[in-house]
């Protein structure tokens, strides 16, 4: 029997009072049915507890559905707005594992690295990802970014001297833009080794990457320095942004040819047999 002085029984007995709506019908057991998808809109509760018999509201499938693509139309459009605050270009939104050439042969360890993400998270994995020029680095980064904004979690990408750029110009903001950097749940750090060498240069490099150890999530960068070079710093400050840098990341070596070359000559190739004949 129905505890009806029990208030939260009160209150589902007040939730239940449902009537139909003009599409709708009374089906088997005297529920109410959709008439659309003609699957039922309430349930009786079957357990022997103080809800027992108690018939409640359910969504029929019909407006599941309606619900489920509404949950998916405003999910697409979080992914949208976080792809656009990753990225310094809109191209590299299409820097995705579903578009690669085949020719970067640590792309399946980058795979990995996503399909593991909440254990690389858990345990503050990051990736130093080196090699030679146009071998790929920062499109295999790219691509890491990419699948794991598609779950929804944010990610920033951006390069070293883009970074500096920033913090030089914003001297108020430069605190909080260094603490927002250390709180996204992946910080991608692409062409470290190629910012100006500064000694304020390198001071705001090592605020960057010093709070993001702090606070403890994953980050990646990218290089042309090998990891024996980050062993070989050749100033104080220097010596701790490599420490930092080796204690946090990987190392992943990227190899392969040139792709930027490689594109170039194709390109070339078309362009000398479609206009110079």
């Amino acid at each position: 029997m129905t505890d009806t002085a029990n208030p939260y029984v009160a209150h589902l007995l007040r939730v239940a009072q449902q009537t139909p709506s003009d599409d709708d019908y009374i089906g088997e057991g005297g529920l109410i049915y959709c008439g659309r998808c003609r699957t039922p809109r309430q349930y009786v509760m079957q357990k022997d507890n103080l809800l027992h018999g108690l018939t409640l509201p359910i969504s029929c499938q019909c407006r599941e559905a309606a619900r489920a693509a509404r949950d998916r139309e405003q999910f697409d459009r979080r992914v949208d707005e976080l792809r656009r605050r990753c990225f310094p270009s809109p191209a590299m939104t299409e820097w995705t594992f579903s578009r690669d050439n085949g020719r970067c042969g640590q792309m399946q360890i980058a795979q990995r690295y996503v399909a593991k993400w909440p254990e690389i998270t858990a345990k503050n994995y990051g990736l130093f990802l080196w090699g030679d020029v146009g071998t790929g680095k920062s499109y295999l980064a790219g691509c890491i970014a990419n699948a794991i904004l598609a779950r929804g979690i944010a990610v920033k990408m951006t390069s070293f001297p883009d970074l500096l750029a920033e913090l030089s110009a914003d001297l108020d903001g430069r605190a909080s833009r260094i603490r927002e950097l250390a709180e996204y749940p992946l910080l991608i750090l692409d062409d470290f080794g190629v910012e100006r060498s500064t000694d304020f240069a390198q001071e705001l490099i090592f605020a960057v990457v010093d709070a993001r150890s702090r606070a403890r999530k994953p980050l990646i960068v990218t290089s042309n320095l090998t990891p024996e070079q980050l062993k070989q710093p050749t100033g104080t400050m220097q010596a701790r942004i490599f420490d930092r840098i080796r204690a946090m990341c990987l190392p992943l070596h990227i190899r392969g040819e040139n792709q930027r070359e490689r594109e170039r000559d194709e390109k070339y190739a078309a362009f000398a047999g479609d206009v110079m004949g």
